[in-house]
């Protein structure tokens, strides 16, 4: 229910940018999605939601509005009048005053016609200077100009990691997943019942642009395998940073190895089963374990990453009691894996995150959401006062050391000489590690 009062007008929102243009040009016309009945915006979006009635911004010059273009049809009108030098003027409940190349300008609209009982109130948003304008002093966007994202798997962790990103000041996105929204997604991913049927993929681009609508988002519907590991790869060459929080075990080893391959620092995320807890691994080639090493020190252990279809996190695995909160059990792995790409994306620029370096050296991050029967963590002291030792409802680093022996990062040539009692000349090592070594990668 809808109780109207007296804030109920109706208000006309317009883009700074359109507005410039308008005065350069003389007029422009624009869509305008109609919101809640009341309010019109032609405000750059990824997905306009109601319907688009036409429009037009034109510049009015000695009283009269640009005398060669009609626009009968344009169901909203915006009128730019100059103000002139030394003129008084005072902002009227429906007008606003913009300032263009050092001129100011009064702006008014109308929807339906330029009758009196037509005119709207009228807002002019200024969004690329206003975006991010709440992050200064803490994070400068300007920072984070030509950092491009691939990020592999969009499901309740994904979806929220890109969210996070966009809101931070990251433009550009590459996304890559090929699974669709379905029902038993919404409670936990930021898209909803509307969007059911639609590639994940397009559902966050189009998010990605409500949230910064100068963003550059490219997606990908395919999922990474050993068939298209060379597309794989390309886009990995391309990116500053790899993010990868899919469900599938295959396929973070192929985004693990292309990643070491073209020296791309990796970030792999994930929650347990029945979300009671997750874990984020950060990969930096040449400097940190990989993915590897992470697995052959687990051995499929309770810790490690989920594999198979995401439904294996919805609770779906063995009958329960009630246990609500899936959704804020998973927000804490979607926050700690947005906030290690950022501090990885700022290594080399000094910005106030510095400091977070220190608190950040792992590369293994451990969180839990209780103590769960069945696994190690259920004996552990309750949360209460305690301050010491691991509890539930706090991140923990793991001192996690490179294997020398991993099959993908380390001396494995040697490794498996070793094992089978093979004695190999530095020629055969060599030649060996050319083949089978990823590229990026030094060892020894």
């Amino acid at each position: 229910t809808t109780r109207k009062g007296s804030e109920d007008g109706r208000i006309v929102v317009v883009d700074g940018q359109d507005i410039k243009k308008a005065v350069l040009e003389g007029v422009v016309e624009v869509d305008f999605s109609v919101r809640d009945d009341s309010v019109f915006s032609a405000l750059p979006v990824g997905s306009a939601s109601g319907h688009l009635v036409s429009g037009v911004i034109r510049i009015r010059n000695d009283d009269r509005a640009c005398p060669h273009v009609s626009f009968a049809d344009s169901q909203i009108i915006v009128e730019l009048a100059p103000i002139k030098t030394g003129s008084e003027t005072s902002r009227h409940g429906q007008q606003s005053i913009v300032s263009v190349n050092g001129n100011e300008y009064i702006a008014r609209a109308w929807i339906g016609g330029q009758a009196p009982e037509n005119e709207a109130d009228m807002r002019v948003v200024p969004v690329r200077s206003e975006l991010f304008s709440r992050a200064r002093g803490l994070l400068e966007t300007g920072v984070l100009a030509g950092k491009i994202v691939l990020l592999k798997g969009l499901g309740s962790v994904g979806s929220t990691v890109a969210r996070l990103l966009a809101q931070s000041g990251v433009c550009q996105f590459i996304l890559m997943d090929d699974d669709r929204l379905d029902v038993a997604n919404v409670i936990r991913h930021e898209a909803g019942l509307s969007h059911i049927g639609r590639f994940k993929t397009r559902f966050m681009a189009a998010l990605i642009h409500e949230k910064n609508p100068y963003a550059e988002v490219e997606t990908v519907e395919e999922k990474a395998s050993e068939r298209n590991i060379e597309y794989v790869r390309a886009l990995v060459a391309r990116a500053s940073l790899c993010v990868d929080t899919a469900d599938e075990r295959k396929g973070k080893s192929l985004f693990n190895r292309a990643c070491l391959e073209e020296g791309k620092p990796l970030i792999i995320s994930g929650a347990f089963q029945r979300a009671h807890g997750g874990q984020v691994l950060r990969v930096r080639p040449g400097k940190s374990a990989c993915y590897g090493c992470f697995t052959k020190m687990l051995k499929g252990g309770d810790t490690a990453f989920p594999d198979g279809a995401a439904e294996a996190i919805a609770y779906s695995d063995r009958p329960v009691p009630i246990e609500p909160g899936l959704s804020i059990d998973i927000d804490p792995i979607s926050h700690m894996t947005a906030k290690l790409v950022l501090q990885e994306l700022l290594r080399d620029v000094p910005t106030t995150l510095r400091s977070l370096d220190e608190d950040l050296e792992a590369n293994w991050y451990l969180y839990l959401n209780r103590r769960e029967e069945g696994t190690q963590y259920e004996n552990l002291d309750p949360l209460g006062f305690g301050i010491d030792g691991m509890r539930i409802l706090r991140w923990y680093g793991v001192d996690f050391k490179r294997d020398p022996e991993c099959p993908i990062c380390g001396d494995f040539a040697d490794a498996l000489a070793r094992q089978t009692g093979v004695t190999v000349t530095e020629e055969e090592k060599a030649a060996f590690m050319e083949a089978y070594a990823p590229k990026g990668v030094k060892h020894g």
